[in-house]
C-alpha cells in the first residue's frame, strides 16, 4: 500500500482523475500489455537562485548585504543539463510515459535529483505498485540506463529492456 506522505497523495490524485480515465478511453495502449518509456528532464525554476532580499539595503546603496533573503523555491539547486551542455537552475524529474500509444501520455512523475541510472529503479517499483491493474511487458530506456542492474531487474520481472547502448561501456561485456 502507497504511503500517505502529500508526494504519493498527488500520485493518486493524478492515477485518478487523468490516468486510469486516460486509460479507459484506450489513450495509453493496452494496458495488459503495456510498453514504457522512462526518461528524466530539467525543470528550470523562476525563482531567483540567491533569494530576494527582504530589506531596502540596495536602496542605501548597499548591494552586498547579510539581511535574511526570501528564497520562493528552496529546494531548487544547480544542476548540469547534459541535453543542452549547460548548467541549470530548478529541479530534476524522471518521467514514464506509455510508449505504445501515439500520445506519449505521462503514467508517472518522480522527483529526481540523481541521474537517470539511479533514479529508475525506486520510480520503475513504485509506479509497478501504484497501478497493480497494468501489466508492463517493455520498458525503452535511453543510454543513461545501459547498466547490469537494470537489465537484470528488468529480466526478473519478465519485462523486455530496450534500451539503448551507451557508447562508453561498447566492448566492456565480451558473449
Amino acid at each position: 500500500k502507497l504511503q500517505k506522505q502529500p508526494y504519493h497523495v498527488l500520485q493518486q490524485i493524478f492515477k485518478q482523475g487523468f490516468v486510469l480515465p486516460s486509460a479507459s478511453k484506450g489513450l495509453l495502449g493496452d494496458i495488459n500489455n503495456l510498453s514504457v518509456a522512462g526518461d528524466g528532464t530539467t525543470i528550470r525554476t523562476g525563482a531567483a537562485r540567491y533569494g530576494k532580499p527582504q530589506c531596502d539595503c540596495r536602496k542605501q546603496g548597499v548591494f552586498k548585504c547579510s539581511c535574511p533573503r526570501e528564497f520562493t523555491d528552496p529546494d531548487a539547486s544547480w544542476g548540469w543539463d547534459s541535453y543542452r551542455g549547460e548548467y541549470f537552475y530548478g529541479r530534476n524529474l524522471y518521467i514514464f510515459t506509455a510508449a505504445d500509444s501515439p500520445n506519449d501520455l505521462p503514467l508517472y512523475l518522480f522527483y529526481a535529483e540523481r541521474h537517470d541510472s539511479a533514479c529508475f529503479v525506486p520510480a520503475f517499483f513504485e509506479m509497478m505498485r501504484l497501478y497493480p491493474e497494468f501489466r508492463f511487458r517493455e520498458c525503452l530506456l535511453d543510454s543513461a540506463h545501459d547498466a547490469m542492474p537494470i537489465y537484470q531487474a528488468l529480466r526478473q520481472l519478465d519485462i523486455n529492456a530496450l534500451i539503448d547502448l551507451n557508447p562508453r561501456n561498447l566492448g566492456s561485456v565480451k558473449i
